[in-house]
């Protein structure tokens, strides 16, 4: 919006499809993958598991690290951001040339161009905002589905809404849970949360998954932590990118916003802010051949 305020140096200036904010993205992302103990922490071995597909892969900050990590699976990231792609395959290559990872422009909500049973395991992180409303899941589980081998893995990761000591922060975070519950997006019944969290493990089961599991983990963006200067960055990134969407569902002005931004950043920034970050892995085994 050409008429948009011009608040913060990074807020005022974020290209989605700059290289600057998908670099930002994938270090985000391997933030992440170290908070929560690993790039499959919940699993104990990866016996069977040569074929991995990463869907929504953004740059590339999950898949690389599987990729380089293991050099016997071969991983395949896609996405519906050609830029992201293009970063993606050049922080592979740019990182060890890694020949076990390739990536695909593909939209993530639409039929993959894959033969059925292509993949040991179908990995996907943070796609309930672009998934377009409750309904939907179900149609994406059944591809995924489809692109898995018999009795091959479904791992769904998701972030539900922080929770902090800042004001600024709740309302710019609530302010966006509530436009996804009005817009049909949200599982919430009252807009409090994105609601998806306790959905993942029913959405698996509904697909058809046997064998369904989860576990939650707990991340320290407070002041101070490793997480919290790549937390505070990506803060700025989801308002900037947010706050159309929010304004048009009418949940809040534009001056609204960006009071509230302000009021967020001065609050992040000071040593007592406190911030935990809630993401839940959900997983499911696709039923074995009859």
């Amino acid at each position: 919006m050409s008429n948009e305020p011009q608040i913060g140096t990074l807020r005022g200036s974020i290209d989605a499809n700059s290289s600057t904010y998908l670099g930002f993205q994938a270090h985000h992302d391997r933030l992440i993958n170290k908070s929560m103990g690993g790039l499959f922490p919940e699993r104990s071995t990866l016996e069977g598991i040569s074929r991995v597909l990463d869907v929504s892969c953004g740059s590339g900050g999950w898949a690389v690290d599987v990729a380089a990590t293991y050099p016997t699976i071969q991983v395949v990231g896609i996405d519906w951001n050609e830029q992201a792609i293009e970063y993606a395959r050049t922080l592979a290559w740019a990182e060890g040339g890694y020949s076990n990872a390739s990536f695909r422009v593909m939209h993530i909500l639409k039929d993959y161009d894959f033969p059925a049973g292509s993949f040991d395991l179908v990995n996907e992180r943070n796609i309930a905002w672009k998934v377009g409303s409750r309904g939907a899941w179900p149609s994406f589980l059944k591809e995924c589905m489809r692109v898995v081998r018999p009795g091959g893995i479904i791992r769904l990761t998701e972030l539900e809404v922080g929770l902090s000591n800042s004001l600024g922060v709740q309302r710019l975070y609530g302010s966006l849970a509530q436009a996804f519950h009005k817009v049909g997006l949200s599982f919430s019944p009252d807009g409090a949360t994105f609601g998806i969290a306790p959905m993942l493990k029913h959405l698996l089961r509904e697909a058809g998954c046997q064998d369904v599991g989860h576990t939650v983990y707990g991340i320290d963006a407070s002041y101070g932590e490793e997480v919290h200067e790549g937390w505070v960055e990506q803060l700025t990134i989801v308002d900037r990118l947010s706050t159309p969407f929010v304004v048009a569902s009418g949940i809040a002005t534009q001056k609204e916003r960006d009071t509230w931004y302000q009021q967020a950043m001065s609050e992040a920034r000071a040593p007592e802010f406190r911030c935990m970050l809630f993401f839940v892995t959900a997983w499911g085994r696709a039923p074995e051949s009859t």
